[in-house]
């Protein structure tokens, strides 16, 4: 790092995607081998921008990434079926009669994690936020992995 950089900080370089857009280029720190792209998009379902992480590599982002994220904007609405119940179980566990009565009105996905797209099952992350409390959902495909919640502890 020269001079220059440990003042200013070093800048992130910066890739063009017809799809997503400008997204940075990150290096791991922890895992020097690994890349990932991180951006802001339009997600159609929540007619917000939402975050997206995406695994990759030097050559940038795959059209089956791309194609990927729109599956998941198509399925939204599956997808938010499928985790309700089992968001709602695990905030039940910390709060006492918690209920979900519309998943989509309460809660809004802003960050998504995209694998690289090559073998499946697709392992991938959606991060939703009801203002108060927010939670990360780790999926194999359609199927939810794991449930992360935030802001209660």
């Amino acid at each position: 790092m020269g001079f220059l950089d440990f003042i200013f900080g070093k800048k992130t370089p910066k890739i063009e995607n017809d799809f997503f857009g400008t997204m940075e280029l990150i290096h791991s720190k922890e895992y020097p081998h690994e890349i990932y792209f991180k951006c802001n998009r339009h997600f159609e379902p929540t007619s917000k921008t939402v975050d997206v992480i995406i695994d990759g590599d030097k050559a940038g982002v795959t059209q089956k990434q791309i194609d990927f994220f729109k599956h998941i904007e198509n399925n939204y609405s599956k997808i938010c079926e499928i985790v309700t119940p089992l968001i709602e179980q695990e905030y039940r566990k910390r709060i006492n009669g918690f209920k979900i009565t519309d998943f989509q009105k309460e809660f809004k996905a802003y960050c998504l994690g995209l694998p690289q797209c090559q073998t499946a099952p697709f392992e991938w992350e959606i991060h939703f936020d009801n203002g108060d409390l927010d939670c990360a959902v780790e999926m194999s495909d359609f199927r939810v992995k794991k449930i992360h919640l935030h802001g209660l502890d």
